[in-house]
């Protein structure tokens, strides 16, 4: 039992050290030599109900990070932050890269994205919708696909006050 702190080497001059649990095979260790401390296993931060903020920066542009906000339970990346799914250099915010092989649009297959409204009634949409600033919580546009009793719809909506949809502009209903 150690109380106080634990100081290995100097500053400039360090020590690999290596810390082991009670599973076989994981542990936590300081490697000296690359001045970084790697975590073999599982890394947990909180448990259920009392979490804590985990923030991640970049090493190339002001505002690149990742934050774990516990407050709001919400994964927040900063403004010069990109995402790549399938992408290990995102040009975008948000990039998906998919080989999905889509040869059959008329069909069961699905493309690179898939949206999902997981609490399914007859004429609920599942939309895609567009902000005209960052400031705003209000819709300016949308596309979604209504799920009617005889098929699906594709809408088209627009905003002629920017302070959410008031146009259902194009309705494309399920015999095309």
């Amino acid at each position: 039992t150690f109380k106080g702190a634990v100081t290995v080497g100097v500053d400039d001059t360090g020590h690999d050290v290596k810390f082991f649990g009670a599973t076989s095979g994981n542990y936590m260790e300081w490697d000296e030599s690359a001045n970084q401390l790697n975590v073999i296993g599982t890394l947990t931060v909180g448990v259920d109900d009392t979490g804590h903020d985990v923030k991640f920066f970049g090493a190339t542009a002001t505002n690149g990070y990742m934050l774990w906000d516990e407050s709001t339970d919400d994964l927040v990346f900063g403004s010069a932050s990109k995402v790549g799914i399938g992408s290990t250099t995102p040009v975008t915010a948000l990039e998906i890269a998919s080989d999905d092989d889509l040869t059959d649009f008329t069909s069961t297959s699905r493309g690179a994205v898939t949206l999902t409204n997981t609490d399914h009634a007859t004429n609920d949409y599942v939309a895609l919708d567009f902000r005209h600033s960052t400031g705003s919580t209000a819709v300016s546009a949308r596309i979604a696909a209504k799920m009617t009793g005889g098929g699906s719809e594709l809408v088209f909506g627009t905003s002629n006050t920017y302070s959410g949809v008031t146009n259902e502009a194009i309705v494309i209903n399920n015999v095309g």
